[in-house]
């Protein structure tokens, strides 16, 4: 009777290895399909992100001012050590001097940063950008003889 009590035994507990590898499987492949299926929906909306894109474009013009419509756009960063940033064409001490005329008229900020963006005689058009968006905050006619900065 042992013996067979002891077969018994063997025999109950190879069926619950079974089951329990049984199980893990399971586990594995759900886990698996799970996985697979949030990484085709991740990289479907990685790609619908990436295609859309937002364009904003605003239009203010001055009459007084001619419009500079070249890609040189001269700007200067708003740092302590005044360092300019031009994209391809220099800039002028006149132009220096509108800018820094903007700067005392605002303050001390950060994140910005000016350009110009025109001239007639001595005024010129100064428009301070947010640094990280690039969109211009707002307008300045500045007369560098006169030292007047307006609002535009």
């Amino acid at each position: 009777m042992s013996s067979k009590h002891a077969k018994e035994n063997k025999l109950s507990i190879t069926k619950i290895v079974c089951i329990i590898i049984i199980c893990i499987a399971i586990i594995a492949v759900i886990i698996y399909f799970a996985t697979k299926d949030v990484t085709k929906d991740d990289t479907k909306n990685i790609t619908a992100e990436t295609n859309t894109v937002e364009t904003t474009i605003e239009n203010t013009e001055n009459p007084d001012i001619e419009s500079n419509e070249t890609s040189n756009e001269k700007t200067t960063p708003n740092n302590d050590n005044d360092s300019v940033a031009n994209f391809g064409a220099d800039i002028t001490d006149d132009e220096s001097k509108a800018i820094d005329l903007v700067k005392k008229h605002r303050g001390k900020e950060s994140d910005v940063y000016y350009t110009i963006d025109g001239k007639k005689g001595d005024i010129y058009s100064v428009v301070v950008r947010n640094e990280k968006t690039t969109a211009a905050i707002m307008f300045y006619s500045v007369n560098i003889t006169t030292g007047e900065v307006k609002e535009q």
